[in-house]
Parts: C-alpha cells; sequence; structure tokens
C-alpha cells in the first residue's frame, strides 16, 4: 500500500510536471510568433530604409551632377566675359586711333 501511495504520488507529481511544461511550451510558443513578427516588420522597415537610401544617394547624385555642370558652364561664361572684355578693349583701343588720325588729318 505504501508503494501504491508512492508511486500514486510520483504520477501525479509528473502529471504535474507535465503541465507545467506544456504551459512553458504555450508561452514559449507566443514568444516565438511574437519575435517572429517582430522579425517580419523588421524586415519590412529594414528594406523600406534601404529604399530610401538609395533615393536619397540617387538625389545626392542628381545634384552633384548639377553642381558640376553649374561650375563647368560658370567657368564658360567667364572665359567668354573675359574674351568679350579683351575684345572691347581692343576695339576700344582702335577707336581711340582712328579718332586720333581723324584729328591729326
Amino acid at each position: 500500500e505504501e508503494q501504491a501511495t508512492g508511486e500514486l504520488e510520483s504520477l501525479s507529481t509528473m502529471r504535474e510536471a507535465r503541465i507545467a511544461l506544456g504551459k512553458k511550451l504555450a508561452v514559449v510558443g507566443q514568444e516565438r510568433e511574437q519575435l517572429s513578427v517582430g522579425v517580419e516588420v523588421s524586415s519590412e522597415q529594414a528594406a523600406k530604409l534601404e529604399s530610401s537610401a538609395k533615393l536619397l544617394a540617387d538625389k545626392i547624385g542628381a545634384v552633384h551632377r548639377e553642381r558640376l555642370q553649374f561650375r563647368a558652364d560658370a567657368e564658360r561664361h567667364k572665359a567668354e566675359a573675359e574674351a568679350a572684355e579683351q575684345e572691347l578693349e581692343l576695339l576700344s583701343r582702335k577707336l581711340q586711333g582712328l579718332k586720333q588720325t581723324a584729328y591729326s588729318s
């Protein structure tokens, strides 16, 4: 009888342990599901950030190209202005020479 009582207590303890283990497994399963959802959300956010970063890099590239074009245009305009100024100076000297020749005659 003592042995039967001991076995019943042992079975009862094992059943309680099995129930407790089942509850822990359920909690772990829920946590796993939450982590899975979190990973999925994080992946989506990472993809959006990557897309935004690419768009930003493209815009930076476009601005850089525009800036280089602006500099090239500015250099060209400066050279054209200097050439026009030199030509104006030359024409001014020629006009001055012609005026002197006209007054001399």
